[in-house]
């Protein structure tokens, strides 16, 4: 049996695909990763894209197959003529070749042939462009999917920031082609599209199918919280911008409640206020307690934001409500174990936006469990990637508040933050040690105001025993001090001298 799912471009087809498989017991269909797979084999053999003939005779050459694990219905491999192309389908470069390739009509009339031959072998939800009117017209069931322009575009720029490739700007993807593939169906014109389910929208007269009413400045409310992470922090209360209302709400509360509680105080922020429009700012911290975030938090703002990379499974907790508190103060998720090019690709943007990045380098909590400390440089690359400093914090006290098996305490917390690090000043060290040998460097900047002892007095080999040691090689080769003024001075004339150079060579031309 086929189950055919069309639509627009950002829909949810591929979601939809999934969880009605698993819930039938259907294998799924990829077709995109077909037509990716032939990408990939005519970047090898150099057969030219614009090359209709060729391309087809490819196409039609080698067989494309899949392999399930058992009651999973998404397939784990694919292969092209035997040979896995699994991981290499999903590159950039991939990206930017199977458009091309999926256009031309000999490819699509091979892959047909075979997606048909797939899909009488059992039973398979299959999703795609053209499956029920072209590939599988007799399909006893098929669903037209859609979603608003706005739904759409959002979830268009999510999956450009993955796959690295296309626009980020959701302006300009709304604006663009891209998301009008299949205007015949959009909400408000009639169904052109023989064998498919109208979208369910309320008919107007004449059997013309009527928008939803459009959302105003009020529904921000029930925004879903993987729209805001990458949503601009603004002051206004509409769905391009990260709801400011919301965010204030929470700080104040938290401000209240934690002033009372821990008579908190913050130290040294005239290093973060420096940078306030100015550039960005990757903010490190040492993480000896649950609250060290909130902290964190509660520093920067009222007139600063941080923008804090959480762990990614804290979002869906309560049913999505973490998910909600967290993005609306401008949190956004990351994956701890992996290269998360995503997350990374957001901080970049964002402190290229003058935005504050906060990051704890040690990934879980110290003390949490049995593992041994790990000190990641992960916060090193996002300032590298962002051409952003680094400045370290510390939350002291805050490992006092709860210890395993005792009550809450309340102690006294103070928020102290550090003087500025440059990425660039590690460019001595071989080029492989540079990050990490900057991350060791800050994490041991926030140790000393931690332990509020000189930064040489740091025990960084019993606090990381399993990274390297850079003790001995800053003692030969100190790193410089910078204050925040400088690098902000250092920044604008930095500036000043590119908008110099560009007046000149535009008064050349």
């Amino acid at each position: 049996m086929i189950i055919a799912i069309d639509g627009p471009s950002g829909a949810g087809k591929s979601t939809v695909a999934k969880a009605v498989a698993r819930e039938l017991g259907f294998s799924c269909l990829d077709t995109g990763a077909m037509y990716r797979a032939v990408a990939w084999r005519a970047l090898q053999d150099g057969v030219p894209f614009d090359d209709d003939e060729a391309l087809g005779r490819l196409a039609r050459a080698h067989d494309i197959a899949f392999a399930h694990e058992e009651g999973e219905p998404v397939p784990r491999r694919v292969s092209i003529g035997g040979i896995d192309v699994t991981d290499a389908i999903r590159t950039a470069e991939i990206d930017r070749a199977v458009s091309p390739v999926s256009a031309a009509p000999s490819v699509r009339a091979a892959l047909v042939e075979q997606q048909q031959r797939i899909g009488r072998a059992g039973d398979y939800v299959v999703e795609g462009r053209d499956i029920g009117t072209t590939v599988f017209p007799e399909a006893p069931v098929k669903v037209f999917l859609t979603a608003s322009a706005e739904e759409r575009a959002h979830r268009r720029v999510r999956q450009n920031v993955d796959r690295g490739v296309g626009s980020v700007d959701y302006d300009e993807v709304r604006r663009s082609g891209l998301l009008a593939r299949h205007l015949a169906f959009a909400p408000g014109r009639r169904c052109r599209a023989p064998g498919f389910h109208r979208p369910l929208h309320r008919r107007g007269h004449r059997g013309h199918l009527r928008a939803r009413p459009r959302e105003g400045r009020a529904m921000s409310l029930f925004l879903p919280y993987e729209k805001m992470w990458d949503m601009p922090l603004g002051g206004t209360s509409d769905e391009k911008q990260v709801p400011h209302w919301a965010g204030n709400l929470i700080w104040g509360f938290l401000a209240f409640v934690f002033k009372i509680c821990f008579r908190y105080r913050v130290d040294h922020r005239e290093s973060l206020r420096g940078f306030k429009d100015k550039t960005g700012v990757v903010v490190v911290g040492n993480h000896t307690s649950f609250l060290d975030v909130a902290f964190m938090y509660l520093a920067g703002r009222p007139s600063q934001w941080v923008r804090f990379l959480g762990r990614e499974n804290l979002f869906g907790n309560a049913h999505g409500l973490v998910g909600q508190v967290l993005s609306r103060v401008g949190a956004f998720p990351i994956k701890r174990d992996a290269a998360d090019r995503t997350a990374i690709k957001r901080a970049t943007r964002m402190l290229k936006s003058n935005e504050i990045v906060g990051i704890m380098p040690e990934g879980t909590r110290r003390g949490k469990s049995d593992r041994t400390p790990e000190l990641h440089s992960g916060a090193a690359f996002i300032a590298k990637m962002g051409h952003a400093p680094i400045l370290p914090m510390t939350v002291r006290n805050a490992e006092h508040v709860k210890h395993k098996g005792e009550r809450f305490r309340f102690p006294k917390i103070t928020i102290e933050y550090g003087d500025p690090v440059l990425v660039e000043d590690f460019d001595f060290l071989p080029k492989e040690d540079r990050l990490d040998g900057c991350s060791w460097y800050a994490m041991r900047e926030c140790f000393a105001l931690s332990l509020n002892v000189p930064r040489e007095q740091v025990d960084m080999p019993a606090l990381f025993p399993g990274g390297k040691d850079f003790t001995a090689v800053f003692a030969e080769h100190p790193v410089p001090h910078h204050t925040t003024a400088e690098v902000v001075a250092g920044i604008e004339a930095k500036a000043a001298a590119k908008a110099a150079k560009a007046a000149k060579v535009q008064e050349i031309a």
